[in-house]
């Protein structure tokens, strides 16, 4: 795939959570005078796990698990290191595009979303470095007066309102 391919679909994967986003906003419902984009089956389903945390433990942490080690890292408390958080979010919400797309959709998220994000929040000086052993240690911030307007855009999903 050429650097306009992937930017394709970057672009692509963006409207399609536009569309998710939107359709959340309006009660899980599309208007009945809309057509969703294409690329999505011609009906948007429900999203087969029905929040972050259930993907995470349902999915993610099944199907991809690694054993822990010094440059293998896992916390079982993922949600409060806000890096993982809003990579995991990533994750779910552009897996569950792929699914609904053709043959090809999960093996492209694999691609172009999984082995982009999983490097880099299991690294040994990543988000979990300091959790060592199934110990949850605090994450490292960098010091800011700003904290609080971060915090609330990983809540909100990094969207501004």
């Amino acid at each position: 795939m050429s650097d306009a391919d992937d930017q394709a679909m970057v672009d692509q994967y963006r409207a399609q959570l536009r569309e998710i986003a939107e359709r959340t906003k309006n009660g899980g419902t599309r208007p009945d005078d809309e057509e969703p984009s294409s690329g999505v089956h011609a009906s948007l389903a429900e999203p087969f796990y029905a929040n972050l945390e259930s993907w995470v433990t349902g999915y993610y942490c099944v199907v991809f698990a690694r054993r822990p080690s010094s440059v293998n890292r896992w916390c079982p408390r993922w949600h409060e290191h806000l890096e993982v958080a809003i990579r995991m979010e990533a994750l779910w919400r552009t897996w569950e595009i792929a699914r609904l797309r053709d043959e090809l959709g999960v093996a492209e998220w694999l691609r172009a979303e999984l082995d982009h994000h999983a490097p880099i929040i299991h690294a040994a000086d990543g988000p979990f470095a300091g959790c060592v052993d199934g110990e949850h240690r605090a994450p490292t911030t960098y010091r800011t007066g700003r904290l609080a307007i971060a915090q609330q855009l990983v809540v909100s999903g990094g969207g501004v309102s």
